[in-house]
């Protein structure tokens, strides 16, 4: 039977770690069960951090069990409130690597969607954002003067008066610092000699 290095992967993780590496090196010199190519082909691979080509790209596995409490910002009842992108990674020794992107909507304990698409919707909340019918889904939504927050067009809050407070100050700056006139010097009598 051909010898698999992989085969010293036991935490199945898809590398081989120190651990490992040095567990093929005590087979080898130890116990003698593999030889010392075998056991220099499993520290090669941790060396060089080699990914086993057995575990494909698009594999899914489960690296670790995260829980996330999501609270509303707001008082009250539920409601949509944001769809979050999370970026989940290997925790793998050594460097980290993307795995996959994936987008996640978030709704509480028990929620029942009203729709899986914009066409359940109606007129007055056209869009279809994580099961729920809302009024907007981003800015471009809403008419102009009002922002989308949390599914409703909301009326723009007045931006602050920056560029009249800049001129004003501008102007009163400009004024300080103007130059005086000094008083004119009378021009000297040249004294007649006598």
């Amino acid at each position: 039977m051909a010898f698999d290095p992989w085969s010293y992967d036991a935490d199945k993780d898809c590398f081989i770690s120190m651990s490992e590496a040095m567990a093929a090196v005590h087979d080898w010199e130890s116990l003698g069960i593999i030889t010392e190519a075998q056991a220099n082909q499993v520290v090669a691979l941790w060396q060089n951090g080699t990914k086993n080509p057995a575990c494909g790209i698009g594999d899914w596995q489960l690296v670790a069990t995260k829980t996330f409490t999501i609270q509303p910002s707001t008082t009250g009842d539920w409601q949509l409130l944001a769809t979050k992108t999370f970026t989940i990674q290997p925790s793998i020794t050594g460097d980290w690597q993307l795995l996959v992107t994936k987008t996640f909507t978030v709704t509480p304990e028990g929620f029942i969607p009203t729709c899986s698409v914009d066409s359940d919707c109606s007129a007055d909340k056209p869009y279809c954002v994580g099961g729920v019918c809302v009024e907007c889904r981003n800015d471009a939504d809403c008419p102009e003067g009002y922002v989308c927050k949390g599914g409703k067009c909301v009326k723009k809050e007045a931006a602050f008066p920056w560029g009249w407070i800049l001129a004003i100050g501008a102007i009163i700056a400009a004024i300080a610092l103007w130059p005086t006139k000094k008083p004119t010097e009378k021009p000297t009598e040249k004294k007649e000699k006598k």
